[in-house]
């Protein structure tokens, strides 16, 4: 498990250190490939499975992965803030930059309640752990990485 957090920190720092030298408008590439990419088979996977009433299917990579993006989210969101001050006290009429908050927005997995417990007790793909150990462990690693 400690080469896995290892492992996993150094692929963090490196995708923070990679965010932070992109300029605004990279920044919105980057956001904008994940979301028209990544987030959408993501999100729908795990969706059609909680649609459908059959937890028993979903992966946990499926979860990890989407709470992997709303790590980044917070790391673009972060980025822009450098780049623009706090996007609460400064007003933009820039359609540019509110479509990057859009997506950024659309990252945010503020559900977790409801995941955890439609999951309660269902086997990960992963053996001898269950899919909300997967999440779990997932947060507690963000966690660890911010101290």
């Amino acid at each position: 498990r400690g080469a896995r957090l290892q492992r996993n920190f150094a692929a963090r720092q490196s995708i923070e250190s990679e965010i932070s030298k992109l300029s605004v408008v990279r920044l919105y590439y980057l956001a904008e490939f994940l979301m028209e990419r990544i987030f959408p088979e993501i999100n729908e996977s795990i969706e059609d499975i909680f649609r459908h009433h059959v937890p028993s299917q979903l992966k946990s990579r499926f979860l990890v992965a989407r709470r992997r993006l709303h790590w980044i989210g917070e790391r673009l969101e972060q980025q822009l803030e450098k780049c623009f001050g706090s996007l609460q006290r400064v007003y933009f009429s820039s359609k540019f930059i509110t479509s990057f908050q859009n997506i950024i927005h659309s990252f945010k997995w503020s559900s977790l309640p409801g995941v955890f417990s439609a999951i309660q007790d269902t086997a990960s793909d992963i053996p001898n752990i269950c899919a909300k150990d997967c999440i779990l462990n997932e947060i507690s690693e963000e966690l660890l990485y911010k101290v």
